[in-house]
């Protein structure tokens, strides 16, 4: 989420872009650092298979929602489904 314009708190113009805190995108160049799974998994015909995914809050950027995907690529004639991924980061220890 961004704020584009407006008015400050005295009634001045505000022509800037800013994001307001806690609404971090977590992410760096549309890279989700804080989400890591596999590169490759084999599954076999009729199989099916767990992939362990992790999240790390070390890894995103300020307290706010992050949000991401990750990209199946498949050599299947079937539909394969892009599962989301969304962690909250409330605070730092």
């Amino acid at each position: 989420m961004y704020v584009v314009g407006g008015a400050d708190a005295t009634g001045g113009q505000v022509t800037g872009v800013q994001q307001p805190p806690g609404y971090g995108d977590c992410a760096v160049s549309g890279v989700a650092g804080w989400l890591s799974a596999p590169h490759s998994v084999t599954v076999a015909p009729g199989v099916t298979v767990q992939v362990p995914v992790t999240l790390d809050a070390a890894e995103a950027g300020p307290a706010g929602t992050c949000t991401s995907g990750l990209t199946a690529v498949t050599d299947s004639p079937h539909a394969v489904p892009a599962p989301a991924a969304t962690m909250r980061v409330t605070g730092r220890h």
